[in-house]
């Protein structure tokens, strides 16, 4: 008799099931509009499906061109967003995952930070858009589902795991150059600090580096400058404050350093396309369709 293998046991630490803790739909329009700017989320682990369209994502300060049938991995911790650069016209599903414990990965991970995070699923794409559709539709308004929609979240994530074991290359990194070493201990500093009023001066006095070089160094590697980048971590980190809280634009304005919310909101809607109430609405109005 052949022994079945318990997939959770042999894939989480102590059989520790992950739970959903919320799905979004992110449709076209929304995308080209208003850019999803860099983020990070402390205890979740998202993965976003690319449902329809093509578009560019920015994963732990690289950018990748993504497109119909990929699912890019953002891993707890780690940066991740639109590209500002770029113009994205995608139609896509996020479910964002807690108590995710996978063996030989830090909690809320499912891909080492050395593999490359953008999966294109293949014979599956199909599949797996049919399973986040469902997942999403099943969510709205109907709490009695929860569990639904939780294990389903759990088949999807243990899919995409063996998609990783099974993808035959992997697509490793190139060890950092002195420029990445540089504009990496920048970057450091200013997912540190990016709630304060910096200026060039002041990151260059604190790294004791030439402002000139600071600036063309992480303009290279980034295509932004250092205070753009301030601005987008910023308007990111209010974006998900405002999806994922009830805090007030007052509140957010003074967590993230701003003070007066008048000057928050004209920067937040300058940078993003729409003032933050706004924002608000358009993205519950977008999850309740």
């Amino acid at each position: 008799m052949v022994k079945k293998t318990n997939l959770v046991s042999e894939i989480f630490r102590d059989e520790e099931i992950p739970q959903l803790n919320a799905v979004y739909l992110i449709d076209e329009s929304h995308n080209n509009k208003y850019t999803r700017l860099f983020h990070s989320h402390a205890v979740e682990l998202e993965l976003y499906f690319v449902h329809s369209g093509s578009g560019y994502y920015m994963v732990d300060n690289h950018l990748y061109t993504v497109k119909e049938g990929d699912m890019i991995i953002c891993n707890a911790g780690i940066l991740h967003g639109d590209a500002p650069a770029f113009n994205n016209n995608m139609r896509s599903y996020c479910c964002a995952l807690t108590n995710v414990r996978i063996k030989d990965l830090p909690d809320n991970w499912l891909v080492d930070n050395k593999e490359m995070p953008v999966v294109s699923c293949g014979s599956f794409s199909n599949n797996i858009a049919h399973i986040m559709e469902l997942i999403y539709m099943l969510s709205l308004g109907h709490n009695q589902l929860n569990e639904v929609c939780s294990s389903m979240a759990v088949s999807l994530l243990l899919l995409m795991h063996q998609l990783l074991l099974s993808r035959s290359r992997h697509q490793m990194r190139t060890p950092a150059s002195e420029i990445d070493a540089v504009v990496a201990q920048i970057k450091t500093y200013l997912d540190a600090h990016y709630s304060q009023n910096l200026t060039l001066e002041s990151i260059s006095k604190a790294l004791n580096m030439n402002p000139s070089y600071v600036s063309h160094s992480f303009k290279a590697e980034m295509n932004i400058s250092p205070i753009h980048y301030l601005l987008y971590r910023r308007f990111g980190e209010a974006q998900s404050l405002l999806m994922d809280t009830e805090l007030t634009i007052a509140e957010i304005s003074d967590l993230l350093g701003f003070g007066n919310p008048a000057h928050f909101s004209a920067m937040f809607k300058k940078h993003v396309g729409l003032s933050p109430l706004q924002y608000k609405q358009s993205i519950e109005e977008m999850n309740s369709k």
